[in-house]
């Protein structure tokens, strides 16, 4: 990945694709914004329940 990133910055371009999902995602978001937002909220959602999830009760927490 740093030679990707190396690479586009040696041919002074200011911004690097270092996998598939990233290109997808910039050609989703020029394309069609609408989907890019919509996307982008559902993985937010998906992605704050797990940390709900994760997260340790405040009971189990050591105290100061």
């Amino acid at each position: 990945m740093g030679e990707i990133i190396l690479d586009a910055a040696g041919r002074d371009r200011y911004l690097a694709f270092t996998s598939w999902d990233a290109r997808a995602a910039f050609a989703l978001r020029s394309l069609c914004p609408p989907r890019y937002r919509l996307a982008m909220r559902r993985l937010n959602r998906e992605l704050t329940a797990v940390a709900e999830q994760a997260r340790l009760p405040r009971s189990s927490l050591p105290r100061p």
